[in-house]
């Protein structure tokens, strides 16, 4: 998409970065038009390319303000995406009710005066992190020939067996849950009091307050928040938590990846208090010096003993492209820069220092997403690891782990082309072995399907792909847990979608499902529900079966979404019953 600006006979640049757009709109007009496309997909470091075209020279008498500098990488270094297209990251400015999304994923949106970007992030709530290719590289490939053949032989991959239930009847408990609020991404269910309860834990609350949340819980379904607990002074944001013992005094301490900024491990220095306890961590405040070095962040994060050494160890995954600080004067205030990728373990040192070791700087890795899970698919005795994936296509989510706490990069044979936005690992169909159950997001022949597909854990070490519960659309499944909820031994699943649809799944012991109804969880609302970002099937009360805890989170748009994701989230808990 292109615009003209008034007085100008060339069209305006919609990918250029905002202070280059401010720069045309002010001296005149660019020389190039640029069409707008893509998928949210970063890339690896891109080779050499051509030197962009000239720009039109003006009409005979025709005198011209300066152009525009052509969108140039702060750094020098450009990315490239699946299709080959050039790139880096830059900010643009979030007005309310300025800007419309132009998919239901939102990695595309519209701001005023027409331009156009993929977006990759957003930085907290003011600006969106867009990508800004080199001209030249944008165009989109020719579309591709499609045989009805070949669209049957793809849609065939997806038939599954997946049968239909009634048997449960949901019923509320989460009575002083918050019922409004971005609750994002993830959070964890662990007795945090001591009193026999589980209680949940959370990161803040996206531009709520900017503390950790801990919701007591009474094993009745009532809750309430437990106000007197004291944190240091910290920039804390929204992320995910990770609940362990960190020193082994015996109470729970919590782990905290919060966006942007990185790392925090708080531990429990008193009955209603934290201290921090993460010297060795990855973690950037505003008054940290600005840096041009790829900075680790994340939005993923779990607790687990990767080396054996009896001291719980924390696994991130990098969150993906940044915005950093300007270095020089006259620099755009916030710039993109690669960071945030790959799998990064911090090695607990048992007196609050940690060591690190990560994967990106030394193997370019450029893997990101918003989840991690870990357990020992190898049945070697050492934990490996699965990874969630925003790139589009990318197969290496496996990590096979060593006794030292080192793995090797691996791909998960049979994955779908897509996206990976959620996983679990656990035995489904009882050999002792475990299996993985992966939602996705496909993109196969031009067509896009949400679903789940489990992936059977076989004795020589590979997997067996089986299709579990798919739909065409872009919803996209944003949430996955296991847990036996009907109280039978046989492990169900639950899972969320990026609309904020409820998938219940109850298992046969096999690896095999039927899919349950669930009129009593409210659809997502005609304008459009909030994203689901984490699921969870625990014991809440001591009776047999499991209870749901799930999050939601999002925002309306006032001019152009005023209906979508209207409260911008919720916490909810469910209890299940068998039907008579």
């Amino acid at each position: 998409m292109s615009q003209i600006v008034p007085g100008c006979r060339r069209p305006l640049v919609p990918a250029l970065g905002f202070a280059v757009f401010l720069s045309v709109l002010l001296t005149g007009c660019s020389g190039q038009t640029t069409a707008r496309t893509g998928d949210p997909a970063a890339g690896a470091s891109s080779p050499e390319a051509p030197a962009a075209p000239a720009a039109n020279p003006p009409a005979a008498g025709e005198t011209l303000p300066a152009a525009a500098p052509l969108p140039e990488p702060p750094d020098g270094n450009w990315l490239v995406d699946d299709q080959g297209r050039q790139y880096f990251v830059d900010k643009v400015p979030k007005e309310d009710g300025g800007y419309m999304w132009l998919d239901p994923e939102k990695t595309r949106v519209q701001v005023r005066y027409g331009a156009v970007y993929d977006v990759v992030g957003q930085d907290g709530g003011e600006f969106f992190m867009v990508k800004i290719y080199r001209p030249g590289t944008e165009e989109r490939p020719g579309p591709v020939e499609v045989t009805p053949e070949q669209l049957k032989e793809v849609a065939e991959s997806y038939r599954n067996t997946t049968g239909k239930a009634d048997r449960l009847q949901l019923e509320p408990f989460g009575r002083g849950l918050p019922e409004r609020g971005q609750w994002r991404n993830g959070f964890e269910i662990a007795d945090m009091n001591g009193d026999g309860h589980p209680d949940i834990v959370h990161g803040p609350a996206r531009k709520g307050n900017r503390r950790p949340q801990v919701f007591l819980g009474d094993g009745k379904g009532n809750w309430r928040l437990w106000s007197e607990l004291r944190f240091p002074p910290l920039p804390y944001d929204y992320g995910d938590v990770a609940v362990a013992d960190f020193n082994g005094d015996g109470r729970l301490d919590i782990g905290l990846a919060v966006h942007l900024h990185g790392l925090i491990a708080l531990v429990a220095d008193g009955p209603t208090s934290f201290k921090e306890w993460g010297k060795g961590l990855d973690f950037h405040t505003s008054a940290s010096p600005p840096t041009d070095q790829p900075i680790f962040s994340s939005r993923a994060v779990e607790a687990a003993d990767m080396n054996k050494d009896g001291r719980p160890d924390l696994i991130a995954l990098g969150e993906g492209p940044r915005l950093a600080q300007a270095t020089t004067p006259g620099e755009q205030a916030m710039r993109g820069v690669p960071g945030g990728y790959g799998m990064a373990v911090y090695f607990n040192q048992g007196d609050g220092t940690w060591l690190r070791r990560s994967e990106a700087a030394k193997d370019n890795v450029r893997l990101h997403g918003d989840k991690v899970v870990v357990g020992d698919f190898t049945r070697d005795g050492n934990l490996d690891t699965v990874l969630g994936s925003n790139v589009l296509g990318s197969k290496g989510i496996l990590r096979i782990g060593s006794a030292d706490g080192s793995w090797n990069p691996a791909m998960l044979d049979g994955l779908r082309s897509g996206f990976v936005g959620a996983a679990d690992l656990a035995d489904f169909n009882g050999d002792g072995r475990l299996d993985l159950a992966v939602g996705y997001l496909s993109h196969e022949l031009e067509v896009w399907r949400t679903g789940i597909d489990l992936f059977l854990g076989r004795a020589d070490g590979g997997w067996d792909r089986r299709a579990v519960a798919v739909e065409d659309g872009r919803s996209w499944l944003t949430a996955l847990d296991s847990g036996d909820l009907d109280g039978d031994g046989k492990l169900d699943l639950v899972a969320l979608t990026g609309e904020g649809q409820t998938w219940v799944l109850l298992g046969k012991g096999d690896g095999s499902f039927d899919r349950e109804e669930t009129p009593e969880i409210p659809l997502p609302a005609v304008g459009g529900g909030c994203r689901g970002y984490d699921v969870k099937i625990a014991d809440l009360d001591g009776e047999p079966g499991g209870e749901i805890v799930m999050t939601f989170a999002g925002e309306p748009s006032a001019l152009f979404a005023p209906n979508l994701c209207v409260d911008e989230g919720r916490i909810l808990a469910w209890k299940a019953r068998r039907k008579p």
